[in-house]
């Protein structure tokens, strides 16, 4: 499931990841379906309109249940799902684990990390001040190259963060 960022249109796409026997990971990208406007993102309308574009495509769901899904753990995929074989995405789990890591709004988030590696929290801590002053600053027009402040949703932008000081 997915959102144009633009329109605001919702979308289901379903793609298949399969390994040649030269062992090459191959993806195919079987179907995207706009998700009726109207309609709530619940794991019975996820299913029926999958169920129906697999149909589309003469695919029968006794062939499909042979294979697995891998999703993120959203309990409307997890219920979509429940009749298939479903495994959780390990990117989504990763990500997971990491922005609860180091989601600063958070105050178990904010413990775990002071608690349990405190020199890590001082260091991005710091970090973000650092960046926080050189942006609002107007310093950041003197640099070659600009500055980054993490997203706190996307934990993966403390990277980026971090990168560019």
């Amino acid at each position: 499931m997915w959102s144009d960022k633009y329109t605001k249109t919702n979308y289901m796409t379903v793609e298949v990841q399969y390994c040649t026997p030269g062992f090459e990971l191959k993806s195919q990208t079987l179907f995207t379906s706009q998700f009726p406007p109207n309609e709530k993102k619940s794991g019975h309308n996820i299913r029926k309109l999958m169920e129906s574009d697999f149909g589309k495509m003469d695919l029968p769901l006794e062939d499909i249940r042979k294979h697995a899904f891998t999703t993120d753990q959203g309990s409307n995929m997890i219920d979509a799902l429940k009749n298939y074989r479903r495994l959780n995405c390990g990117s989504h789990l990763t990500a997971t684990v990491l922005r609860n890591i180091f989601d600063f709004h958070k105050e178990k988030s904010k413990y775990f990390l002071y608690q349990n590696c405190p020199a890590c929290y001082e260091v991005i801590t710091s970090c973000r001040s650092v960046v926080t002053y050189i942006k609002r600053s107007g310093k950041n027009l003197e640099l070659a190259k600009t500055v980054k402040m993490m997203a706190e949703p996307r934990w993966n932008t403390l990277l980026d963060m971090l990168e560019s000081l």
